[in-house]
């Protein structure tokens, strides 16, 4: 009897302890990871994920007709330096030209075709005076050629073609950066990566991969947001990649160039298309439900671009 008692005293301390000794221990594991289950998932108030909303038609931005071009070359892309527009025409062979418009669409001046590939998007650099033209096309490795457009003449070949094809770039005038819009698994239907580099000292400075929007054909920057143009439709990014906003256009033709102009003190996107060839003017800042182009450090030297 006596055993019996021992063994029963001590069935009731172990029964005490489990229960209410180490209870408590799972329930604060517990309920530490219910609390991280449930932690927000923190993002820019600004951001706005597009991938799947259509967007509506009262979102669709304002455009008007810029002017339209009569070279019967296909237009590729288009950049703006000192109240002009340029644009870059694939004639063939291997060689691409540019013509310097006004902003009426009268022709100021034109270069001599220039072994530049399809002249698939052109920047101008505020710093140096120079234009930056890629290659394009999904079958060519990407090359960026510095030009000097006055004499045209290419001053130096950027060979990058180990980061693919379907080369677009944009020129940052505010940082002084080469944006580079290329597809590592050749053709332009591939996700594509945005690799940023200082034109300073060419030093890659970041690099992501994105989602493919369609087929590229343009690419432009206002020193905070990057802007891919693809076929009827442009995409905004910030410089880590994160999808801003999303515009939808409906214009016959092929999409062709874009690039940030400015007329009388107010800045816009210009989107060139072919088919005719002809450059609209987009203002994209009026759509209340997203502006995005806020272009106040580039105002700053716009007026030199």
């Amino acid at each position: 009897m006596k055993s019996f008692k021992i063994c029963l005293c001590f069935f009731m301390l172990v029964l005490f302890f489990s229960i209410g000794g180490y209870s408590n221990t799972p329930k604060e594991v517990a309920k530490a990871a219910t609390t991280r289950t449930k932690a927000k998932k923190i993002v820019p108030i600004n951001y706005r994920d597009t991938s799947n909303e259509k967007i509506e038609k009262s979102a669709l931005p304002e455009y008007d007709l810029l002017f339209n071009i009569k070279d019967k070359n296909k237009l590729q892309g288009i950049t703006f330096f000192n109240r002009n527009i340029y644009c870059g025409f694939d004639v063939g062979g291997g060689n691409g030209k540019i013509v310097k418009y006004n902003m009426s669409g009268k022709i100021i001046s034109e270069s001599s075709p220039m072994r530049v590939g399809h002249c698939a998007d052109i920047g101008y650099r505020a710093k140096t005076n120079k234009m930056y033209i890629t290659n394009g096309g999904g079958h060519n490795l990407t090359h960026v050629y510095v030009v000097d457009y006055d004499k045209s003449i290419i001053l130096n070949d950027l060979n990058y073609g180990n980061l693919g094809t379907s080369a677009l770039l944009a020129i940052d005038n505010v940082n002084d950066y080469l944006i580079l819009h290329t597809v590592l698994k050749r053709g332009d239907v591939g996700n594509p990566r945005f690799t940023i580099i200082s034109l300073s000292n060419m030093k890659i400075l970041k690099s992501f991969n994105l989602a493919r929007e369609g087929i590229p054909q343009g690419l432009e920057s206002d020193g905070k947001y990057i802007y891919l143009y693809t076929n009827n439709k442009v995409t905004v990014y910030n410089y880590d990649g994160l999808k801003i906003a999303q515009y939808h256009l409906n214009k016959r033709g092929e999409s062709e160039g874009i690039t940030i102009a400015s007329e009388y003190g107010k800045s816009y996107l210009a989107i060139g298309y072919n088919s005719p060839n002809r450059i609209y003017s987009l203002f994209i800042n009026q759509v209340k439900r997203e502006p995005v182009l806020k272009l106040t450090k580039l105002d700053k030297v716009i007026s030199n671009r």
